[in-house]
């Protein structure tokens, strides 16, 4: 008896075509935390800086899922029509482009905390 291997849901496949590369991810990563030790190595300690980092890793990434959710909303804008597409296709779309920004975000932080994020 063979057993079938489950589907992916829609969402996780549209998330998972999305993505930044990860290399790509880690590089964007490792120049942000290079620009933050040349400016803060001789004030501050690694785990502080780490910590300045992330939060502006995070600062980041809330800015693009307000645009992103702005911009999904602004359908909402068209009479008739429009309404109907902000309820089902800006939904949609929002959903999935947040949580490709909070993978990202994710995978930039383990970056920052020393996590091979090249690894599934």
């Amino acid at each position: 008896m063979s057993q079938s291997i489950p589907k992916k849901p829609v969402l996780l496949k549209a998330i998972e075509l999305m993505l930044a590369d990860p290399g790509e991810i880690r590089r964007e990563t490792l120049k942000l935390k290079e620009k933050y030790l040349e400016k803060y190595r001789d004030s501050h300690t690694e785990e502080k800086i780490n910590e300045m980092i992330i939060r502006k890793i995070i600062s980041n990434y809330s800015y693009y899922s307000a645009f992103v959710g702005g911009a999904t909303a602004l359908t909402g804008v068209v009479p008739g029509l429009g309404t109907v597409m902000a309820a089902f296709g800006g939904a949609t779309t929002d959903m999935a482009l947040t949580m490709k920004y909070q993978v990202e975000m994710t995978m930039a932080i383990a970056t920052i905390c020393g996590h091979d994020i090249g690894l599934e």
